[in-house]
């Protein structure tokens, strides 16, 4: 179809081919028109990916992020008309690039800024059936202090030391608002494996937690 071939052009930056040419109207010419069109794009995609990675920008430099999304947006083409998924895949596409491979704390930055969005939406499309385990929330599993990395501001008398430990991130939706909390390696594992259980077996494994440990994941926001 010419509109897949257009959406090409338009990622590619190559010329409005004439069979397209024909489909787009106006009164400036259909290249003309097709430039206008393409940075419309890039500035829209590339804004989605600052609103949901400000700390992973503010980590790369406002220029390296600019040039690194929009490498992104060239190499990943995204196929969806809602914007809702557009960012699932950058923690993974960050992993790749050659430019980070020392790094690599900021794939998972950019993980834990990922999981934060997808609790966000979640919160949003809860029917608030009558469920225990609550379904806002993700784990982010780092061989970095990543809780700490997303704290960081830049203007700490210390400097960051992002592996003095091991962090699990719990990213839930608590009282209206999203929430992060770092755990250990132990901890993270038991969260992970609460979290990976089908609904009778958390019932039964509820049932059975002493009442401290059911209070804790109540006080977390795992349990609701």
């Amino acid at each position: 179809m010419w509109q897949s071939r257009l959406v090409a052009n338009v990622l590619q930056q190559a010329p409005v081919e004439q069979d397209i040419s024909g489909h787009i109207s106006g009164s400036l010419a259909p290249e003309n028109l097709l430039q206008i069109y393409r940075h419309n794009y890039f500035s829209r995609m590339q804004e989605a990916l600052q609103a949901t990675f400000r700390k992973t920008e503010a980590m790369l430099g406002s220029a390296f992020f600019k040039q690194v999304s929009h490498d992104f947006i060239l190499a990943k083409p995204y196929q969806e008309a809602s914007l809702l998924n557009f960012g699932a895949i950058f923690s993974a596409y960050l992993k790749d690039t050659p430019q980070l491979s020392q790094l690599a704390y900021v794939a998972d930055l950019a993980a834990l800024e990922w999981a934060m969005e997808e609790v966000y939406n979640a919160q949003r499309r809860l029917s608030y059936e009558s469920v225990r385990l609550n379904p806002a929330m993700k784990l982010v599993a780092s061989d970095y202090a990543l809780l700490d990395i997303w704290q960081y501001t830049g203007t700490e008398s210390a400097e960051l030391d992002v592996c003095h430990q091991a962090q699990w991130v719990l990213v839930v939706w608590v009282q209206g608002n999203i929430r992060l909390q770092a755990f250990d390696q132990q901890q993270g594992e038991l969260l992970q494996a609460i979290m990976l259980t089908d609904y009778e077996e958390q019932q039964l494994a509820f049932s059975q937690l002493p009442k401290t440990t059911t209070n804790w994941l109540l006080n977390i926001g795992v349990l609701v």
